[in-house]
């Protein structure tokens, strides 16, 4: 335990430093912009709904692809209205499961990670407290033994969000959160059941990369927040 604090530490202070040092555009191969998201997070939360994103592209010296390009907002329902933003990408679907989560899912996206069956896995901190945002839940979900064995047999680095502080920050003990445990479940499943807590929409970019890293795998949560001058986009914290 104590090693594996030690490495997120370090991990942590690495990836200040070399923001530290980086110029915007080198920020920007660490983390995508998710201002265009707004548009499609907006039409959710007008709905109370929360959805998925499944992108596969080629990511050249990035981490992940890019998003969809969304178009204005028309349409009297919540999927003809997605549908029609985001009506110029070929091949891009959007429904709604029986689970009322809207899926947009891009082509030949695979799903074998998302298919990935979990024997058992824990939302908690070092701690051991329940998790207060959506993107340290997917941490736990990518430490899970399964998911580290998926990884290393298909050579895919792992992307953790250089911004993940859970067990260091005070949140208010009413404050959303996540805890408790899920047994014989998929990757898919467990991102789904986070989004019960944090509603907004989970990232799964798939990206076919150079010979070093012939896949790598992008996930993170987005959720909207409002506000009065403009809305924008929180990264699961």
């Amino acid at each position: 335990m104590i090693l594996r604090l030690l490495r997120m530490s370090t991990a942590i202070a690495l990836a200040f430093w070399a923001v530290g040092r980086s110029s915007a555009q080198d920020v920007s191969l660490l983390e995508p912009n998710p201002r265009p998201l707004v548009p499609l997070l907006q039409v959710l939360d007008s709905a109370n709904l929360s959805g998925s994103l499944q992108i596969s592209g080629v990511c050249e010296s990035k981490r992940f692809p890019k998003f969809p390009e969304i178009g204005e907002k028309k349409g009297n329902s919540t999927l003809t209205t997605l549908g029609e933003m985001l009506s110029s990408n070929s091949g891009l679907t959007v429904s709604r499961d029986s689970n009322g989560i809207v899926r947009i899912i891009g082509p030949d996206v695979p799903t074998d990670f998302l298919n990935v069956k979990i024997r058992h896995m824990t939302f908690e901190d070092y701690k051991h407290n329940g998790l207060f945002s959506a993107n340290s839940a997917m941490v736990a979900l990518l430490e899970t033994p399964e998911v580290i064995a998926f990884f290393k047999s298909k050579d895919i680095p792992r992307s953790m969000p250089f911004f993940i502080l859970n067990g260091s920050l005070s949140w208010p003990p009413d404050s959303p959160h996540i805890s408790g445990t899920l047994n014989n479940v998929t990757v898919k499943e467990v991102l789904d059941r986070i989004l019960q807590t944090f509603p907004g929409v989970w990232f799964y970019g798939n990206c076919a990369r150079d010979e070093k890293h012939k896949r790598t795998v992008y996930l993170r949560f987005y959720r909207l927040i409002k506000n009065y001058n403009r809305d924008r986009v929180s990264a699961g914290m």
